[in-house]
C-alpha cells in the first residue's frame, strides 16, 4: 500500500481505480471475486455487490465497502460518489484493463458529479504483486525454477 500512496503523490493523483482482479488482491488481500478497489488519499474503498459484502467485511475491514449494485447502480456511479466525497479530482486506473465504454462511463459519471478528470496510470500498474519485489527476492524464485526447468529437459 506504502508504494501504490507514493506513486500516486509522485504523479499527483487522488485517487486510483484498481480493477485487475490480481491487483486487488495484493492491495487488500481480499480471496473473493467481482471486486474493485479505489484509494485515495484519505480512505480506502471497496466496491463489489451484496453477495461478497460479508467476506470483505471481515477480509478487509480497513475498508470502506461500496455495495455498488443496490446502493449505485454501477461500479463508475459508486467511484464517482466516493471521489466526490473525498474531494478527489485526478484519478489513475489500470489502462490495460478499462475498456473504452468502461473509461467513457467513468468520465460522464464524474462530469455528472462535477469531481474529476481521469488520468491514465503506467503500465507498471499492470501487475502490482510483481512490480514491489525486489531483485534478491526474485533471485530467490528464480533460482528454483532455473534448477526444476533443467531437470524437466533433461
Amino acid at each position: 500500500m506504502e508504494r501504490l500512496l507514493a506513486y500516486m503523490e509522485k504523479e499527483q493523483l487522488d485517487g486510483m481505480f484498481i480493477s485487475r482482479p490480481v491487483n486487488v488482491r495484493y492491495v487488500s488481500h481480499y480471496t473473493g471475486a467481482d471486486s474493485w478497489l479505489f484509494i485515495t488519499r484519505q480512505e480506502r474503498f471497496f466496491i463489489t455487490d451484496p453477495r461478497y459484502t460479508e467476506q470483505v467485511s471481515m477480509e478487509c475491514p480497513d475498508y470502506t465497502i461500496l455495495n455498488w449494485r443496490d446502493e449505485y447502480g454501477s461500479v463508475a456511479k459508486a467511484v464517482a460518489a466516493a471521489a466526490k466525497k473525498c474531494g478527489v479530482r485526478a484519478i489513475g486506473f489500470e489502462e490495460d484493463v478499462m475498456t473504452v465504454e468502461q473509461y467513457r462511463e467513468f468520465q460522464d459519471c464524474t462530469a455528472a458529479e462535477r469531481t474529476s478528470r481521469f488520468t491514465m496510470a503506467p503500465s507498471w500498474l499492470r501487475n502490482l504483486a510483481r512490480a514491489v519485489w525486489s531483485w534478491p527476492k526474485m533471485r530467490t524464485i528464480m533460482t528454483p525454477t532455473r534448477l526444476c526447468w533443467t531437470a524437466w529437459r533433461s
